[in-house]
C-alpha cells in the first residue's frame, strides 16, 4: 500500500516559532514627566501635582488669566443690573434741574428735594459701587498688572466704606438700605480677591 497518497494529518515539519527574549517581553516604563523642583524640599515635581511626592507639602498654583474672566463678566452683570434698578443718581447727573420724578415726601406731606433725601446718598453709594465693579472688570480683562490690581482693591475698599457710612447716616431716615449692605459684602470680597491676585502677579 502506497502511504504517500494518504492525506497528511500533521505539519510536523513546520518550524516552531522562535522564543521571545526575556529582555524584550516588557519594555521599561518611562517615569512621569517632571517640572520645577519643590520650593520646600527641592524634589522634582510631577506635572499638575498638587502635593510634593517627597515631603507632601501642598503646592499653590497661580491661577491663569482665563480663570478670572468669568469673575469679570459676573461683576459687569451685577453692575448693570444695579444701575437699571437704581438709576436715579445717573439721571440726576444728566438732568440736575429735573428731579421731580424721584423727589421724596417727608412725614408732613411736603415735597423733599432729591438731593436732601436719604435716597440721594444710598443712590450715590450704589452708583459708586457699580462703577468700581466696571473698573475692576476692565482691569481683569485688559491689564492684570500689580499696580492696577492694588488700585482696584483700594477702590473696592472705599466703596465698602462709603456704603457703610450711607447705612449709618440714613438708617433712621428711610429704613435699612439692604442694597448698600449687599454692596459692602461684595466690595469687601472683591477687594480681598484683588489683593491676592496682586500678590500672585
Amino acid at each position: 500500500m502506497d502511504l504517500s497518497k494518504l492525506p497528511r494529518l500533521s505539519k510536523s515539519n513546520t518550524p516552531p516559532p522562535a522564543d521571545t527574549p526575556a529582555q524584550e517581553a516588557e519594555a521599561p516604563k518611562s517615569e512621569s514627566p517632571r517640572t520645577a523642583p519643590c520650593p520646600f524640599c527641592g524634589h522634582p515635581l510631577r506635572i499638575g501635582a498638587r502635593f510634593c511626592d517627597s515631603c507632601g507639602a501642598q503646592l499653590v498654583r497661580k491661577p491663569g488669566r482665563g480663570s478670572a474672566i468669568p469673575e469679570a463678566f459676573i461683576g459687569i452683570a451685577i453692575a448693570v443690573i444695579l444701575l437699571i434698578i437704581y438709576p436715579h443718581f445717573i439721571e440726576y447727573l444728566l438732568h440736575p434741574h429735573d428731579t421731580s420724578a424721584f423727589d421724596a415726601i417727608d412725614a408732613n406731606g411736603a415735597v423733599l428735594p432729591y438731593t436732601k433725601s436719604a435716597f440721594f446718598w444710598s443712590d450715590i453709594g450704589i452708583t459708586f459701587f457699580c462703577l468700581v465693579l466696571l473698573v475692576d472688570a476692565a482691569i481683569i480683562l485688559m491689564a492684570r498688572s500689580r499696580t492696577l490690581l492694588l488700585g482696584a482693591a483700594v477702590l473696592s475698599a472705599l466703596a465698602a466704606v462709603l456704603n457703610l457710612w450711607v447705612i449709618a447716616h440714613t438708617w433712621g431716615l428711610a429704613g435699612f438700605p439692604l442694597q448698600c449692605a449687599v454692596a459692602i459684602a461684595i466690595a469687601l470680597y472683591t477687594a480681598m480677591l484683588q489683593f491676592q491676585a496682586a500678590r500672585e502677579v
